[in-house]
């Protein structure tokens, strides 16, 4: 199928999370396959590494600024001096839907001489929503929706307990319009840190239980990438 006037829907979209692992430093020869623990070849490299260094002549990231993440397919060569992390990202099995709204705040400049008000624009403001459907195993989990929020105590069926303290830690989020890796579609994503911000819970006689939880950017602005599989 291809992406030429492909009109989206709300099943299109996704939402992946995750975190970046350790930095590797690049050599000048050594793809970023080799450079993720992988073979030349082997496609253990493709995904977003973050940059963390660029060198100082030749870097592969020379359109980008540190900060930035950079879609590899494994068999790009960072230059000598090149420093980047490769992140490990994974859908959210519980995740029902999400938006986002983008606006810029408003700054009145009226003097008394115009005729209208007059106004220019500050910075922008990004936030979202995101809806969970509670899944046993999924929500309750590491990194789930109610160990952001809350301290937890588990006890297995061992008997063994476990007290957990909450960990609301930023999570990097793919943001996706159009999840697809199928050869010849696109996919549109929004990334960036986010952190949830809140959340409500609740449960109403059928229906399914579903939480919704604010986001806010945790330090760096939104980037949106656009991605054409190859056929």
């Amino acid at each position: 199928m291809s992406y030429e006037n492909f009109r989206l829907v709300g099943d299109d979209g996704d939402v992946f999370a995750g975190a970046f692992g350790t930095e590797q430093l690049g050599d000048g020869t050594k793809t970023f396959d080799v450079l993720a623990g992988g073979t030349a070849g082997s496609g253990k490299g493709k995904g977003f590494w973050r940059i963390i260094a660029k060198a100082s002549t030749g870097s592969i990231f020379a359109a980008f600024t540190v900060g930035m993440c950079f879609p590899a397919d494994g068999d790009e060569v960072p230059a000598a001096g090149d420093k980047a992390a490769l992140g490990d990202f994974k859908a959210l099995l519980d995740i029902v839907d999400w938006n986002a709204s983008i606006s810029a705040k408003k700054i009145e400049t009226t003097k008394l001489k115009d005729g209208f008000v007059q106004q220019r624009l500050g910075k922008k403001e990004f936030t979202g929503k995101m809806k969970f459907q509670f899944i046993q195993g999924v929500t309750d989990e590491e990194g789930g929706l109610m160990k952001r929020f809350f301290k937890t105590v588990h006890k297995d069926a061992a008997g063994v307990i476990t007290v957990s303290e909450h960990t609301n830690e930023p999570m990097w989020a793919k943001l996706y319009i159009r999840e697809s890796s199928l050869p010849g579609e696109r996919a549109e994503f929004f990334f960036a840190p986010v952190y949830l911000a809140g959340c409500s819970l609740g449960g109403s006689s059928g229906n399914s239980q579903t939480s919704d939880s604010d986001f806010v950017l945790a330090g760096q602005d939104p980037i949106f990438y656009i991605e054409d599989i190859a056929a």
